[in-house]
């Protein structure tokens, strides 16, 4: 893994065995459980991980136009967050903070 302490770590080793030219393999009978739910439950270090990671994931491995796409995703939820949700706003401030400053471990401490 590159740079990913958690969050779309999965997503990105599959970016990159695609931009080796190697086959993804699908087995249909094998399920995996995750002891969490993902992000149905919206904490604030899911919130902060996801956008700093995302972030990581689609400018190493996605193309310009997926790169402004992202971009004007992330003005619509700070401008929508500021409005409707103080403290996402804030942790995606400090997610895109993080990733400006190529920091990629834990979430700092007062994200909880």
């Amino acid at each position: 893994m590159r740079n990913f302490f958690l969050y779309l770590d999965d997503i990105e080793y599959s970016a990159r065995v695609v931009k080796r030219n190697l086959k993804l393999m699908f087995f249909p009978q094998v399920v995996i459980y995750h002891k969490a739910r993902g992000e149905e439950k919206h904490t604030p270090k899911i919130v902060y991980y996801s956008m700093r990671n995302r972030k990581l994931l689609i400018n190493l491995h996605f193309g310009l136009i997926a790169k402004i796409y992202f971009d004007v995703v992330l003005i619509i939820k700070r401008i929508v967050w500021f409005f409707v949700n103080r403290k996402f706003y804030r942790l995606l401030l400090d997610a895109i903070s993080d990733y400006n400053k190529k920091y990629f471990g834990l979430a700092p401490e007062n994200i909880k």
